[in-house]
């Protein structure tokens, strides 16, 4: 009879796993189950007051054709183009240079990018200081 060893690696592995579940749980619930939800809901007509009426049909999926939705679509992809044409212009070179400091200069320099996504949480903080001193 021979014994099987259990190796650290093989401990570390089952760990991991372990660890993401929560995150597939997390992503099921959040993201897939609402996705989901909603496509069954392309597919259900509206009701006369208020929610759906559980009747098939397609009728959703041909508005789509409709000028209001075809102008809307069409203005969606032409800003959502012209912002990542922009952060890649600006972005790539950025990265680059960053990516040739030293040290030093690359911590000052992740501080300017990471500033902008600060200033929400100090403006609210401020305000909630105002509001509460008022």
């Amino acid at each position: 009879m021979t014994k099987t060893k259990i190796t650290s690696n093989s401990r570390r592995r089952s760990g991991n796993v372990g660890l993401m579940i929560p995150m597939y749980v997390f992503t099921i619930l959040f993201v897939a189950l609402p996705i989901l939800y909603l496509f069954l809901l392309s597919f259900l007509q509206r009701a006369q007051v208020w929610g759906v009426d559980f009747t098939f049909t397609l009728d959703n999926y041909k508005r789509i054709l409709e000028p209001l939705y075809l102008d809307t679509f069409w203005q969606s992809l032409k800003l959502a183009f012209t912002a990542t044409f922009f952060v890649a212009l600006i972005g790539y070179p950025y990265g680059y240079f960053m990516a040739k400091m030293n040290a030093v200069w690359k911590r000052r320099m992740l501080l300017l990018i990471m500033i902008p996504f600060c200033t929400a949480g100090f403006l609210s903080f401020a305000a909630m200081v105002y509001w509460i001193r008022s």
